[in-house]
């Protein structure tokens, strides 16, 4: 059994602590000034491209009108809330948890918790009609496009 030190856990034990430290953060900005306002709520964004690239693996991000967010892949959810006005997001994590679709170990799992990790360290979101594009955590970008209305994990 490797230790939560072990490279290959590091990147999901930061994520799991950090959002765990982050749950209790206070909230900012009402949600009339936040992404929450800019895009339709309760509906599913289908990520569409990493960095330029077809992603690797599936993600799905919803905001409900208090601005409180999703974000899942098949092996892994995230949620949180967004408190920074708009363009800017002000990412504050709430909670991490295993969809039980994989175990902890698996390469699927580890592949989620990466790209969840990337979502967390975004900065800004720029709306442009049914597209959202989440930029931050260096160079890293991600496009998001509105789907339907099933909010489950891709």
């Amino acid at each position: 059994m490797t230790s939560l030190s072990s490279p290959l856990r590091r990147p999901i034990a930061a994520l799991v602590l950090g959002l765990f430290a982050a749950a209790c953060t206070p909230t900012g900005p009402a949600t009339s000034e936040t992404l929450a306002a800019r895009i339709d709520t309760l509906r599913a964004y289908d990520l569409v491209s990493v960095d330029g690239a077809g992603p690797a693996r599936a993600l799905r991000f919803y905001i409900g009108d208090n601005s409180r967010f999703a974000i899942c892949g098949h092996c892994l959810c995230g949620t949180g809330i967004m408190v920074f006005p708009y363009p800017k997001l002000g990412i504050r994590p709430t909670s991490a948890s295993p969809t039980l679709s994989c175990d902890w170990d698996s390469q699927p799992f580890k592949a989620d918790g990466e790209l969840v990790g990337m979502f967390f360290d975004m900065t800004e979101a720029q709306v442009d009609g049914a597209q959202v594009t989440f930029s931050g955590s260096g160079d890293h970008v991600m496009v998001f496009t509105r789907g339907g209305t099933d909010l489950s994990p891709p």
